[in-house]
């Protein structure tokens, strides 16, 4: 809806700025250039939602949709001090060919780097599931089971939800 009334009011700016002022070329053409783009944009706009209305896909196929059918992956992020774990979390990322998380190891890289000791945090991959639908469901199921299961060891600073 909105992509198409931005079209309309695109191109009547577009025509207006023409026919308001044909003897000032400079203050129509400003008026005309901005009537250009709103058209441009709606027609974008237009298009992106009917290419999704007709798919099926109503911005619903990133990995972080809970309608996902996109394969998604489990991991947990460690303490190797204590052996506690401080963090789980959902991905919809690739896996690294040794089956890794990349999401879990930037993460620990990162509490690593900002706490200046390298390797305390180690990500290791504890779920995947396979792509297909309710594959994003079943991978948040999986890291509320986790949670619940670890919620002694979870660091709230680090484990945000669930």
């Amino acid at each position: 809806m909105f992509g198409a009334s931005e079209t309309v009011v695109g191109g009547a700016a577009t025509i207006g700025g023409i026919a308001a002022a044909p003897e000032t070329l400079g203050a129509s053409l400003a008026v005309s250039f901005a009537g250009v783009g709103a058209v441009a944009h709606g027609t974008m706009v237009t298009g992106n939602s009917i290419r999704h209305l007709a798919t099926g896909n109503n911005y619903g196929e990133h990995g972080n949709s809970k309608s996902s059918t996109k394969e998604q992956h489990n991991y947990d992020i460690k303490d190797t001090q204590t052996g506690k774990t401080v963090k789980t979390g959902t991905s919809g990322g690739k896996l690294t060919k040794t089956g890794e998380s990349y999401r879990g190891n930037s993460q620990a890289n990162k509490w690593n780097k900002q706490e200046g000791t390298p390797g305390r945090y180690k990500s290791e991959t504890t779920n995947k599931v396979p792509a297909g639908k309710g594959a994003r469901e079943k991978a948040l199921d999986y890291e509320k089971a986790q949670a619940n299961k670890l919620r002694d060891q979870l660091d709230p600073n680090k484990h945000k939800r669930p």
